[in-house]
């Protein structure tokens, strides 16, 4: 009975700290590599029935890349579930001048509360 708890611990954990990276370069964790004018998508687990989302927190700061496209795709449900979470997306193009590292730093927050974010995420673009 302790081996199936433990079991179900493990698994919870690490659904709960899934994230999935993609890009044009390679990645290790919360690293990315890519090149001048390549491209970079995070994809963060989310549920926004929660009245949750991340944000990006520090776009200002970005000097390498510029966010073209943020969004939200469901997980597969086919049971018709409400209120099941999936994965928030945020696509970057790397300048074509770009070289360096630029630190991207997203907040898990209900952007109508002033409040800090429930839970913060860093991520590192390194350009080639």
């Amino acid at each position: 009975m302790k081996k199936i708890i433990l079991c179900f611990a493990v698994f919870s954990i690490l659904l709960g700290c899934s994230v999935r990276k993609g890009t044009t370069g390679s990645n290790d964790d919360n690293i990315f590599y890519t090149q001048k004018g390549g491209g970079v998508r995070i994809e963060i687990d989310s549920n926004p029935t929660t009245g949750y989302a991340w944000v990006l927190t520090n776009e200002s700061d970005l000097k390498n890349v510029n966010l073209i496209e943020n969004g939200f795709v469901p997980y597969e449900n086919k049971k018709g579930y409400v209120g099941s979470g999936g994965k928030q997306y945020f696509a970057f193009k790397v300048k074509d001048d770009a070289y360096g590292m630029d630190v991207v730093k997203f907040g898990y927050s209900r952007v109508w509360e002033n409040l800090p974010p429930i839970e913060e995420k860093t991520f590192e673009i390194i350009v080639r």
